[in-house]
């Protein structure tokens, strides 16, 4: 992850996708059907002292939900995550974007450790 830059939080395989609507090509999750969605995600990253992570999903193209969170140790595994429940219709699209903001640090690497990177997105009943 590069300072400055936005990037959609990349994802290489899926474990349980009932309807087959994440598409890991553009890393996007089609709505099947109309109601309300948990929508949650996280990444572990190796972080320094006054880096800032952000981490943000998007339905069709506007911020649904964000945060942003400062490291305040001078290194640490850290771990960004986010979930909120919205409305969603068939056919709406949501994504996953990162980025991290300090000019004095160089690039940042997403790992798989001590926590995993994932999104999960379930219909409520």
């Amino acid at each position: 992850m590069t300072e400055g830059i936005v990037d959609v939080l990349n994802f290489t395989h899926t474990s349980y996708d009932i309807y087959n609507a994440f598409n890991l090509t553009s890393d996007t999750y089609l709505i099947p059907e109309s109601g309300f969605y948990q929508v949650a995600a996280q990444y572990s990253i190796s972080a320094r002292v006054n880096d800032t992570y952000y981490i943000y999903f998007i339905k069709n193209n506007i911020i649904i939900s964000d945060r942003q969170t400062a490291c305040s140790s001078s290194s640490i595994d850290m771990i960004m995550a986010i979930a909120d429940i919205v409305y969603c219709t068939t056919g709406d699209v949501i994504t996953f974007y990162v980025a991290q903001y300090n000019p004095a640090h160089a690039f940042r690497v997403f790992y798989q450790f001590p926590a995993p990177t994932f999104c999960t997105i379930a219909k409520i009943p």
